[in-house]
């Protein structure tokens, strides 16, 4: 009984906290899942308005009662058991079972947060494309091709780096932030690109074969979060390493537009998954399939959080 009145509690606790505006019911969720503090909860009530009833009689006062001295509790030096200091919300409570709970969530908007009450690490099962043997210096554009067929999207990799991506002839001046630099066929001198080019070369390609469904967006600056958020709306990512996530080396014979160097080990791979401790990998070299969470961390920041994902119109 006392553990169906607190699950009641926790429900209604949230309802109220969903029902202040902005961030001040936000404010009283934490990191670890929607638990409530029942001393916030308390200062928080008395900013919602309460209900005036007409004509309410008033509260008569207490009496005092003589209670038999055999039934006064005895006296004890327990602290009171710590969970009672927090109302908690049991993430059963929005299992399919109880379909009351069910229809209450669905009203009140916590539907939507039975998703996210812990983190669900998640794999997606995205076939791999290799670029070699016809583009060995093509994982941009074949990692691309990888994302659009896992999304049901028909593509061809050398299509795709012979009639969409825009190429600067001259690696030695072209600018990888507008333009692959040199060719990433076989036979040729070739480099790499970021996102940006990609991002044109996949958006154009979607609008020759007439597809409005999917566009491709330079998400770069995503933190790790982000990354995980878009592979649970079901899309995988493109991200810019290193090869084997080693640190990134520099080629010193020549500079780019900015003055910068340019990398000699750069790698571009999809983001299929995650979880607690791993993330999971469609590599087109098929370097790795899976990299511990702290060194893609690493990595993925110390290029830049570089990432491209072809997301939902």
């Amino acid at each position: 009984m006392r553990e169906m009145v607190k699950q009641a509690l926790s429900l209604a606790a949230l309802v109220l906290v969903l029902a202040l505006p902005g961030c001040a019911g936000s404010a009283l969720l934490t990191a670890q899942g929607p638990t409530v503090d029942a001393a916030a909860l308390h200062d928080l009530a008395g900013a919602v308005p309460a209900t005036e009833e007409a004509d309410a009689a008033p509260t008569p006062a207490p009496q005092d009662v003589a209670v038999p001295e055999a039934a006064m509790p005895e006296e004890t030096d327990a602290a009171p058991a710590e969970e009672d200091a927090a109302l908690t919300v049991d993430p059963g409570l929005f299992g399919q079972q109880n379909s009351a709970l069910s229809a209450l969530a669905a009203w009140s908007g916590l539907a939507r947060l039975r998703d996210t009450v812990t983190e669900h690490p998640i794999e997606l099962e995205v076939p791999n494309i290799l670029q070699n043997p016809e583009l060995p210096n093509g994982c941009e554009i074949t990692s691309a091709a990888v994302a659009l067929n896992y999304l049901g999207i028909p593509a061809d990799k050398v299509v795709l780096a012979e009639r969409y991506l825009p190429c600067g002839e001259d690696h030695l001046t072209a600018d990888p932030e507008q333009e692959y630099m040199g060719s990433p066929f076989a036979g040729q001198v070739g480099y790499y690109c970021m996102p940006a080019p990609i991002e044109t070369a996949v958006n154009a390609y979607l609008g020759d074969i007439g597809n409005t469904d999917r566009r491709a967006r330079d998400v770069s600056g995503a933190d790790i979060e982000e990354l995980k958020a878009y592979l649970h709306d079901g899309a995988p990512v493109l991200v810019w390493v290193t090869q084997y996530f080693e640190e990134p080396r520099y080629a010193d014979h020549f500079t780019l537009p900015d003055g910068s160097q340019p990398y000699v080990n750069l790698h571009c791979v999809v983001l299929t998954g995650y979880d607690d401790d791993t993330f999971y990998l469609t590599d087109p070299l098929e370097e790795k399939d899976r990299i511990d969470a702290a060194t893609f961390a690493h990595i993925y920041g110390t290029m830049g959080c570089h990432a491209l994902v072809i997301e939902k119109q």
